[in-house]
């Protein structure tokens, strides 16, 4: 098994941009086993995902930490010379690893339980999204479509 050598300097604080899930704020911790050898490595989870974060050769990259699967490609990198990269990274994050990590879940739920069970359980998450966009200010309607029930809201802006 491939140690990490040290932590990533860059998990905690994108540990601390990411929102927390049912109460559940991401944590930071050793990772479990070292994606490359000497590159500083940490993981952060929430609970429910788990995500390791690698800095090597001037790049942070983000690889779902999965049970029983060892991670080979980066779901996230950024490169370190940019404006703010760990900002960047937490927005890739956002916007492409944890919704995928949350669609291949509930993939898993609808083959075991069904299509009603997937349809709960992302009406249970999008109600907790909900809430949190209505205590940023904004207006959100509960939408229905072919996927199942959806958001939409409006902020001062206009449309989101």
């Amino acid at each position: 098994m491939i140690t990490a050598v040290s932590h990533a300097e860059t998990a905690a604080p994108l540990a601390a941009l990411l929102p927390a899930r049912r109460g559940q704020a991401w944590k930071v911790g050793p990772a479990p086993y070292g994606i490359s050898p000497n590159a500083a490595t940490s993981s952060i989870t929430d609970g429910r995902r788990a995500l390791i974060v690698v800095e090597q050769a001037g790049l942070i990259e983000v690889y779902a930490d999965r049970p029983d699967t060892f991670p080979v490609i980066p779901y996230a990198t950024v490169d370190t010379t940019g404006p703010d990269p760990v900002a960047a990274l937490a927005a890739r994050v956002l916007r492409i690893v944890l919704p995928a990590l949350d669609q291949e879940a509930a993939a898993e739920l609808h083959y075991a339980r069904g299509r009603d069970a997937a349809f709960s359980a992302r009406a249970g998450d999008l109600q907790e999204v909900g809430f949190a966009l209505i205590d940023q200010g904004a207006a959100v309607d509960v939408v229905e479509g072919v996927a199942g029930p959806g958001l939409m809201w409006t902020t001062d802006q206009g449309a989101a």
